[in-house]
């Protein structure tokens, strides 16, 4: 037991000394200012920030924000697009550094990519990947990390005047974007950096693509075409209303544009054999009648409002219609859109 004791005072002894050694070493040995002290010094314009350290703005800046990082299928393989945002509109990030990791369905990394980008003021940018090598089947998600962003103020790194036009998106084979940038600014930049993003129906998402021209000279024009995986197939709406065809009732006498259209119907289904000649004759009135008797309706020769409905039901039911889960998958034309990047 009276050891024990002797243990404790001991011990507290010891403790009061070290605490006496470091007052009297931090009275008479102060740390050097600096920019991690936690305190307002050495020229500082607020705590740590102004002076010599980081500028006090700065400092309060927001981070570049992750939207969203879509995965989707290119090939054989799969593709990225992270869209960002920048909330500060008077600051740009000539460069920052990311970090992207692509996911399988456990959440597990199966690739990691780290690399370089930048973003004006106030902008939304894309980050894109056209194509990875990775099974497609496992990789279904990616995780995007942005860090160490080198600020500088608007006019350092300003967004320049270039546009793009006459913007196509079509299938020959594989599926293209094309179209022609144009070059508004006081500056020559090489190289740029194209993307084009793919949408469907309802706005969402499909994929991403890329090309670069060497360089696009001031006040100058160039075409650029973007090719995305031949799987991807175009979304057309499909005609379900063929009233327009047939506005009015026709017979023995009428002609115009709307016979030889009726012509042409019983042409196709085999109930006329001679080619059209927008003329109601008395062929034309026994070609409708056989169509009449095909159709169900009552048989006049008379091309009436209900053979008119019959026919216009009939076709529209020829129509394949495409199911909704497919259509989510088909490219919407009007909708792709293209972004030029280019630095100074």
């Amino acid at each position: 037991m009276r050891l024990a004791k002797q243990l404790v005072y001991g011990v507290g002894f010891l403790l009061v000394l070290a605490a006496f050694i470091w007052l009297i070493s931090i009275s008479f040995f102060p740390s050097n200012p600096s920019c991690f002290d936690g305190k307002k010094n050495q020229g500082e314009s607020d705590v740590d920030c102004g002076g010599p350290c980081i500028s006090c703005e700065v400092r309060s800046l927001k981070n570049i924000e992750v939207k969203f990082v879509k995965v989707f299928r290119a090939a054989d393989g799969v593709g990225v697009v992270a869209e960002i945002y920048n909330p500060n509109t008077a600051w740009a990030a000539w460069r920052f550094d990311y970090t992207l990791t692509l996911k399988d369905s456990l959440g597990v990394p199966a690739k990691v990519f780290e690399e370089k980008s930048f973003i004006y003021a106030g902008d939304l940018k894309y980050l894109v990947k056209s194509y990875v090598p990775a099974d497609p089947e496992k990789i279904i998600k990616a995780d995007l990390k942005i860090k160490n962003p080198q600020w500088v103020p608007l006019n350092q790194l300003e967004k320049p005047e270039i546009d793009t036009d006459d913007i196509k998106t079509y299938k020959d084979n594989l599926l293209y974007v094309s179209g022609k940038v144009t070059n508004h600014s006081q500056s020559d930049f090489s190289p740029v950096n194209i993307y084009t993003l793919i949408f469907n129906k309802d706005g969402e998402l499909l994929a991403g693509s890329a090309t670069v021209l060497d360089n696009l000279p001031k006040f100058e024009s160039k075409e650029f075409k973007i090719s995305f995986s031949k799987d991807w197939e175009i979304y057309e709406v499909a005609i379900t209303d063929f009233s327009f065809l047939f506005p009015r009732d026709l017979k023995v006498g009428d002609s115009g544009k709307e016979v030889s259209t009726l012509q042409s119907l019983l042409l196709e289904m085999g109930a006329l054999d001679r080619q059209p000649t927008g003329f109601f004759d008395d062929m034309t009135r026994q070609a409708v009648a056989t169509l009449q008797n095909y159709l169900g309706v009552p048989v006049s020769g008379d091309f009436d409002s209900v053979t008119r409905e019959a026919v216009v039901s009939l076709l529209a039911n020829q129509i394949r219609q495409i199911p909704e889960v497919q259509q989510k998958f088909l490219v919407d034309t009007g909708k792709t859109k293209v972004f030029v990047e280019v630095i100074k």
